[in-house]
């Protein structure tokens, strides 16, 4: 592939996108500790404000995968920013908890159009020398996200409030959408004339040969693990940390920002990893730091001294994400054709999904359940070990 100087414009609208759509998910666990008194919501119905809008990635995620093969990520990634801005201001003018639902289940649209589709424009410019780098740079972007929707986020809302800071998340976005349809090229010249080929096989064709691909879907087993206690986290950290700590809202969001702080490095590390280590590395840094989080997250859940609780969110920072390269990378080369690279894409992208679906609701109910904070992060605790295990089986 001809190494193009367009293709860093792709990564870096690519990265803007996974940046403000990680700001509008992750800020809901701050946002809750305003939101929880003023709604007078349960833990399940916090938990649900995260949980719904991983419902349309459940959905939609694999469906996606093939059109992206069929007809690029480009528009589909304006479509994504457009779809964000809808529910973010929705959001800013909902009086109800149902309304609140409403503008989250449309913000988890913006989630799998708006970071999906240009993480696989991103890689048709890459080659596979660069891959695992741009991935790693990419999911920084996820990652900075946390920096301004948790690290910053009680700073944010106890200054300008939550109406105005989700106003100018909903204007950046309409700002970004503009941009990607002003970009104008899909493929590198040289992949223009063979895209069609190389898009060939039908999505029915696709959908079945990755449901028969059973390294593919360890790998999505083991992903749903990985994010799902990731987005776990980010939920009722900062409430967390309130209630043990009895820090005020604007240090418990920074206290929990930490982790995204730590995983930006991280995630860029954990790409050059990849592109060195190849395929024999990858299932060893997928596995083992996913083990690593396990104790780490519940840590957090037994702590009540900062110092405890800041060694737990330092090992959650640096060992929840690292894999994240690794595992686009070995999702990617699970496939047989590069036609089916979207569809792999979209499998994990499902995983990630399900994963951030499940585990804020079911640490919702279990705080519900028992009114335990130890019970609540053993979850999550739990959770990292099945993932480490769904990892170590994968064969690349």
């Amino acid at each position: 592939m001809e190494k193009l100087r367009f293709r860093w414009v792709v990564l870096s609208l690519a990265w803007l996108s996974w940046l403000l759509v990680g700001t509008a998910v992750l800020s809901i666990g701050t946002m809750l500790t305003i939101l929880i008194p003023q709604f007078g919501l349960t833990g399940v119905q916090a938990g649900s404000l995260m949980a719904v809008v991983w419902i349309a990635g459940i959905i939609l995620a694999i469906p996606i995968g093939v059109l992206i093969d069929r007809y690029g990520g480009r528009k589909l990634g304006a479509l994504g920013m457009l779809t964000l801005t809808i529910g973010l201001l929705l959001f800013a003018y909902a009086d109800s908890f149902e309304l609140l639902v409403i503008s989250r289940a449309i913000i988890g649209i913006a989630i799998i159009t708006g970071t999906t589709p240009p993480q696989v424009w991103m890689a048709k410019w890459f080659s596979n020398d660069e891959i695992g780098f741009a991935q790693g740079f990419l999911t920084s972007g996820y990652a900075s996200s946390g920096i301004v929707g948790v690290f910053a986020m009680g700073w944010i809302l106890q200054t300008i409030g939550i109406y105005m800071t989700v106003m100018i998340l909903g204007i950046l976005s309409l700002v970004l959408m503009t941009v990607f349809l002003l970009a104008r090229r899909d493929f590198p010249t040289a992949l223009t004339e063979t895209v069609s080929n190389k898009n060939s096989m039908s999505p029915s064709e696709a959908v079945s040969q990755a449901f028969r691909n059973v390294e593919l879907w360890l790998i999505t087993i083991a992903w749903l693990f990985i994010v799902g206690i990731s987005t776990a986290y980010a939920t009722f950290a900062p409430i967390t940390f309130i209630a043990l700590l009895n820090l005020d809202i604007v240090t418990a969001a920074a206290t929990a920002g930490i982790v995204q702080i730590v995983a930006v490095p991280s995630l860029i590390i954990g790409g050059i990893l990849t592109d060195k280590w190849k395929a024999r590395g990858r299932k060893i840094m997928i596995w083992i730091p996913t083990l690593i989080c396990a104790p780490a997250f519940y840590l957090i859940g037994i702590s009540t001294v900062f110092a405890s609780v800041l060694i737990g969110v330092v090992l959650i920072g640096i060992f929840n994400w690292v894999s994240s390269a690794a595992a686009y990378a070995a999702g990617a080369e699970s496939v047989d054709s590069e036609a089916m690279v979207g569809c792999a894409f979209g499998f994990l992208a499902f995983g990630s999904a399900l994963g951030s679906f499940i585990l804020p609701l079911l640490m919702g109910f279990v705080f519900d359940t028992t009114g335990s904070w130890l019970f609540v992060w053993a979850v999550p605790a739990v959770i990292a070990l099945f993932g480490a295990i769904v990892a170590f089986l994968i064969k690349k």
